[in-house]
């Protein structure tokens, strides 16, 4: 489960936040992206290479 949330500084500052759930039920975050889409990208980024991890099928390191 992933949601996004809207961020907005005491100066007026908006910023995104990504939300997560790992498989063991715990919540992680990535934050400071500077728009919704670029929080949305960096999220369907981030589940491929698990994805590809989980799949084994992740290219060498």
């Amino acid at each position: 489960m992933t949601y996004f949330e809207k961020r907005t500084s005491t100066g007026g500052k908006t910023t995104w936040r990504v939300r997560y759930r790992y498989t063991d039920g715990t919540w992680g975050l990535e934050s400071g992206f500077p728009t919704k889409k670029a929080a949305e990208r960096w999220n369907e980024e981030d589940e491929a290479a698990m994805l590809n991890d989980a799949d084994g099928d992740a290219p060498p390191a």
